[in-house]
């Protein structure tokens, strides 16, 4: 056994003395991401394509509307699932461990993706490409640095509507628990909306009015300049504004202001209603805009029509549609509902 044990000892010191030094650095763990994503335009634009799946790949449906969060919010609403901790006025939730899952969750050894772990990776690109992308053309910086400004201020805007004020992080930075300068306080509201526009502005001034039909998905300067009217409105609202009922309250003038000047770049630049008629509206909805700029949409997440692992599809609509229609049935209405729209030749449903 002894000299069993002495020759394996040997033979790997062999081989740790055969191995180069480059071997074992091409072996480091880097963690997520490094410098090399900076190596050519083609890896940068594999993180950001990333860093949209990550953000966006929940939106499937009507239900999911918070970012990065793949369940049904609207649960929350007392309207359709009663009070919880999140909307009950009587509960104060005042630190971390209070808040749900979605705000984050202790450092683990895997890769988690929370909402500051997506603002992280924002930062990594916002604050490195221009130093670090030597090979990167500075058209490619701009519009990369856009998009992350503008994911970016999505994130804190929902993370404002779900815990108000929230911690600003707009480094790059490693857990620690024994580094003072990391634990950041909890800032105002007024601040985090004030990062939030920020954000926008810079994703405004950065990205296109809209992109080629390669491209068609991506963020763009009128998505920007329409989120910021929402954020505002937001704002200007009865959650986080106790004057909401005074018209001359400043914040419902700001959120007027912001609109107004949406409406008008955006209508310059081809955006507005679509079609005329009740089937060109019906059409906007299953027509391939990939070739056929649909003006209406200022924002689009875009889905597959395979039904292999990788595809990315709408369940939603087949599950709330009737089981005689070979949806599944997860929605009914009854007869009464369904009797009050009229059928397809125009003839009422009571008719026989």
């Amino acid at each position: 056994m002894k000299k069993f044990i002495y020759t394996a000892t040997l033979a790997l010191g062999l081989l740790a003395t055969s191995c180069s030094d480059q071997f074992l650095e091409d072996k480091k763990q880097y963690g997520v991401f490094n410098d090399d994503t900076f190596e050519n335009e083609a890896q940068t634009g594999w993180f950001i394509d990333r860093l949209y799946y990550d953000f966006y790949s929940g939106y499937k449906g009507p239900g999911q509307n918070i970012v990065g969060l793949w369940e049904d919010r609207t649960a929350l609403t007392e309207e359709k699932g009663g009070i919880s901790d999140m909307i009950d006025p009587s509960k104060e939730l005042d630190k971390s461990d209070d808040c749900s899952n979605y705000y984050g969750t202790a450092p683990a050894t895997n890769v988690q993706n929370n909402p500051y772990t997506r603002i992280r990776n924002c930062n990594f690109i916002i604050n490195n490409i221009d130093e670090v992308g030597v090979n990167i053309s500075d058209s490619f910086k701009k519009t990369a640095k856009g998009q992350m400004y503008f994911l970016r201020g999505m994130q804190y805007f929902d993370l404002m509507r779900m815990y108000g004020g929230v911690p600003i992080v707009l480094e790059v930075e490693n857990a620690e628990v024994e580094n003072p300068s990391i634990k950041h306080p909890r800032a105002s509201v007024s601040e985090v909306v004030k990062q939030i526009l920020s954000d926008l502005d810079n994703a405004a001034n950065m990205l296109p009015d809209k992109w080629g039909d390669a491209d068609r998905g991506r963020f763009t300067r009128a998505a920007a300049l329409a989120m910021k009217s929402r954020v505002l409105l937001m704002y200007a609202s009865p959650l986080f504004n106790k004057d909401w009922d005074n018209t001359a309250n400043q914040r419902w003038a700001d959120a007027l202001s912001v609109s107004l000047t949406a409406e008008t770049e955006l209508t310059s630049a081809g955006y507005g209603l679509y079609g005329n008629t009740a089937k060109e509206w019906n059409d906007m909805f299953i027509m391939d805009h990939g070739k056929n700029f649909c003006k209406e949409v200022i924002m689009v997440r875009l889905l597959s029509a395979g039904t292999t692992n990788t595809s990315e599809n709408n369940g939603w609509e087949n599950g709330i549609r009737l089981s005689s229609q070979s949806g599944g049935g997860g929605l009914t209405a009854p007869k009464e509902m369904i009797d009050l729209f009229p059928m397809k030749d125009g003839r009422s449903s009571y008719s026989s």
